[in-house]
């Protein structure tokens, strides 16, 4: 309906913008990734300097693998409009995608000078990923806060209920076969259920697999509130009693850092998916180890910190070793000689690391580095 709506708006007004971008995103949620790009570019028509469009554009270009098409499109958001929000951080993030370095270490010096001088250049997802200084790590997440209006709704901060069990949220888009559901899985199996009851809520997409399936059968009530907003998440915790909520996802894709500014519930936690700061005075706590953050860096923590004993992060002892024994043959890697790997997303690759890597197998005969294929563009410049 809503997109029929749309398509009649737009035949009584042909250069109705606002129109286009909404029934792109609807079309987007669709699926139909190619009716979205052929939309922005009908805006771009309309208005070849529409900055929004450009950046809607770039996260689509990089989502089907065109990353040399989304670096040109976030450049062309700085040629228009330097101070768009957050851009500096987006042009280093996809670029690194890109594997393009040639103003790395420029655009990097400018970014952390920026965030030294508390200005809004980068999302705290980019600043933890590219940076590794907590103080400018800190700025960009509490600039991130006060833009955005995360902190602006401490009402509810005085909850409290008298539950016979206490109630533990988990919030997360990531219930299904992701990094954090095969992590988490055995957790919520492990926690006591006469001191606790255990709330799953699921803002991501109605996936049901096996994980799904496992998580919501070890947590005592499962809501799928994909189709609910921050503030209607956090009401509908508020109604659940929710003793503790405990976000899954921090400032990671398809984060909801809104539900916890409308208080999910008395104590609110972040722990796992991102280990940095939220910046955020909602955030009572964070889960870490002193690998994670050092005693020293306490200070660059808006959140309390709760130390585990070894190690932050769970893991499943259940999951099963695949009984598939690769052959070298199959991925075109020599017969003999040692293999170094790495399969992280390559903007986790820098010029330094890369050095590093090189140097080492220069000094291993016979070696070789065997790295993630993300995209052409990248496999093509690393190997240049």
């Amino acid at each position: 309906v809503a997109i029929s709506d749309y398509e009649s708006a737009i035949s009584l007004k042909q250069d109705f913008i606002e129109a286009y971008s909404n029934l792109a995103q609807l079309q987007l949620k669709k699926g139909k990734k190619k009716e979205a790009f052929i939309i922005f570019y009908k805006i771009l028509e309309i208005d070849s300097r529409h900055v929004h469009t450009y950046f809607n554009m770039a996260h689509l270009f990089k989502e089907v693998g065109q990353i040399d098409s989304a670096v040109k499109a976030m450049m062309s958001i700085k040629n228009i409009d330097p101070s768009y929000e957050q851009i500096d951080g987006w042009i280093i993030h996809y670029e690194l995608f890109a594997s393009k370095w040639d103003n790395y270490h420029t655009n990097l010096q400018d970014l952390k000078d920026k965030l030294a001088k508390f200005k809004f250049v980068s999302n705290p997802f980019i600043a933890l990923t590219s940076i590794d200084d907590p103080l400018l790590q800190y700025n960009a997440a509490r600039q991130y806060v006060r833009n955005k209006g995360l902190e602006s709704s401490l009402k509810n901060k005085k909850l409290k209920y008298n539950n016979s069990k206490i109630r533990i949220g988990y919030y997360s888009s990531d219930f299904f076969k992701h990094a954090t559901a095969y992590l988490m899985a055995e957790l919520f199996e492990l926690h006591d259920k006469d001191k606790f009851e255990i709330y799953g809520f699921s803002f991501g997409a109605d996936i049901e697999d096996e994980m799904t399936t496992r998580i919501k059968n070890s947590c005592s009530h499962f809501h799928q509130v994909d189709n609910l907003n921050g503030e209607e998440i956090a009401h509908l915790s508020r109604q659940c009693n929710i003793d503790i909520a405990i976000d899954l996802k921090g400032y990671t894709r398809n984060a909801r850092p809104s539900i916890f500014s409308h208080r999910a519930a008395p104590i609110q936690v972040n722990y796992l998916g991102y280990p940095g700061t939220m910046g955020n005075p909602n955030i009572d706590f964070i889960i870490a180890d002193e690998t994670i953050i050092p005693k020293i860096n306490q200070k660059f923590f808006s959140e309390k910190i709760a130390y585990m004993p070894n190690c932050y992060q769970v893991n499943d002892r259940h999951r099963k070793m695949s009984t598939d024994t690769p052959k070298r043959k199959d991925y075109g890697l020599p017969a003999n000689g040692f293999v170094f790997c790495c399969f992280n997303y390559n903007y986790k690759i820098t010029p330094e690391v890369f050095d590093s890597w090189a140097r080492i197998l220069k000094n291993v005969d016979g070696s070789v580095l065997w790295l993630l294929h993300d995209n052409f563009h990248s496999s093509s410049n690393l190997i240049q």
